[in-house]
């Protein structure tokens, strides 16, 4: 990568932290890949940027706030979340711009700035829009760059919320019509994008996500969770279908519910709704046994994933699929939705059911939960064959696409330079002939 500077966003990242939340999702993603650019040592230099959500300044994110980020996403555990979150609050780059008017950028921000890099969920705060409004004042030209992680408000609008559809539709007509780059986690977000657009602009990547080293190499925490038990890492809603995994798993065990292994749901989730989930097995002897784990750290995440017996993943939409991923890394077999990306993350490794067959869950739940040879087996082929990918892999990818739209432009640039005059050279004495004059 031959660029000077790339100028990466990190309000995700900032916004998170200052509430002590867990990274997880995009904010996962946004982590990873940026921590895997910033360590690999290529030739580019990388000014991480925020822009603040309301009057939309924009800011470089100091050196000490981004060792606190750095910091936070190798602990991530709830203690460090706490104290990060304090730390950002003092450091907080919205101070910066107390008396700056709206749509500013600081006068540090480098003016020679080839790339704008966006991985986050930009959408969701209308960020973009305010960073390129925020260059543009400034007078910071540059290419821009933009992951979309999903087209969900668009193609699922009822599984997310009322305003989202308008909003997000704003934003991705925004970024078709500025972004030189457009990623995608995965060709069916490219499908869902092509679809929108109409045609296929030429601009979509897709990239290959990479696995995150979950609690690295640490001594796993002891669990709350006595006996066998099937995970499933994801929020709580409804586009998630916790619904369906607890109905399917209660119904696969009805009659013998002592010999059933408990069912774990690891991720935030809001009281009213645990309740109205809790609701399916209540009365039974299986309430005891299903369990929701909201402010998991890392290392509990990891125990979680190592010892579980399976997984499940009946997700009704996804842009890619993170825990799928991350629980076939510890090689774990999981019953997956057929549904969107989910078989590009899965491949052949695990089982698939439709999301909204219930039937279907039930029978497959039940038939690999009462044998412990046949998962057995499938974990031995996750462990055989499947690679994941690395982060560093995924960076290495975006900054290869940055650096082919780069040299296209300069291939066009000098194809569009007019040739030079040619030079004649004039005929030396020696090679002009003498035209013979002829007599009639």
């Amino acid at each position: 990568m031959t660029a000077s500077n790339i100028l990466m966003d990190y309000t995700d990242l900032v916004s998170f932290f200052k509430r002590g939340l867990p990274i997880t999702g995009i904010q996962r993603v946004v982590y990873e890949i940026t921590s895997a650019i910033q360590a690999d040592d290529l030739d580019c230099v990388i000014t991480p940027i925020g822009i603040t959500p309301f009057k939309r300044r924009l800011a470089p994110i100091s050196a000490p706030m981004l060792e606190l980020i750095e910091a936070y996403g190798r602990t991530n555990t709830v203690q460090g979340r706490s104290l990060v979150a304090k730390a950002v609050e003092e450091l907080s780059y919205v101070r910066i711009f107390k008396n700056q008017p709206a749509a500013a950028a600081d006068s540090s921000m480098p003016r020679s700035a080839p790339w704008l890099v966006m991985l986050g969920a930009s959408w969701s705060r209308s960020n973009y829009a305010g960073i390129v409004s925020a260059l543009k004042s400034a007078d910071i030209s540059c290419r821009k760059a933009v992951l979309v992680h999903d087209m969900l408000p668009i193609e699922r609008p009822e599984l997310t919320f009322r305003s989202a559809h308008a909003t997000f539709k704003r934003w991705i007509d925004l970024v078709l019509e500025t972004a030189d780059v457009i990623f995608t986690p995965s060709r069916a977000t490219a499908d869902a994008l092509i679809a929108y657009q109409g045609f296929d602009c030429g601009r979509i990547v897709t990239l290959n996500f990479g696995v995150s080293q979950i609690g690295d190499n640490t001594p796993p925490k002891p669990l709350k969770v006595k006996g066998p038990y099937i995970l499933y890492v994801s929020s709580v809603h409804p586009r998630k279908n916790h619904r369906v995994a607890i109905k399917a798993w209660s119904l696969a065990f009805k009659g013998n519910e002592e010999a059933a292994p408990s069912l774990v749901c690891v991720g935030h989730s809001k009281r009213k709704k645990r309740m109205m989930l809790r609701a399916i097995v209540r009365r039974t002897p299986l309430a005891r046994k299903l369990h929701f784990l909201a402010k998991v750290d890392d290392l509990a995440l990891r125990t979680l994933y190592k010892n579980c017996q399976m997984f499940v993943f009946p997700s009704r939409y996804e842009g890619w699929g993170l825990p799928v991923a991350e629980a076939l890394s510890f090689g774990k077999f999981g019953i997956v939705s057929k549904t969107t990306s989910l078989p590009e993350v899965g491949q052949h490794f695990v089982d698939y059911a439709l999301p909204h067959m219930t039937s279907e869950w039930v029978a497959k739940i039940k038939a690999y939960a009462t044998d412990p040879e046949s998962l057995r087996e499938k974990e031995r082929e996750i462990d055989r064959n499947y690679r994941p990918a690395t982060w560093t892999e995924t960076g290495r990818q975006i900054l290869a696409a940055l650096q082919r739209v780069d040299d296209e432009a300069k291939a066009a640039s000098v194809a569009k330079r007019p040739a030079p005059p040619r030079r004649v050279a004039p005929q030396s004495d020696a090679a002009r002939q003498r035209v013979p004059q002829t007599t009639s």
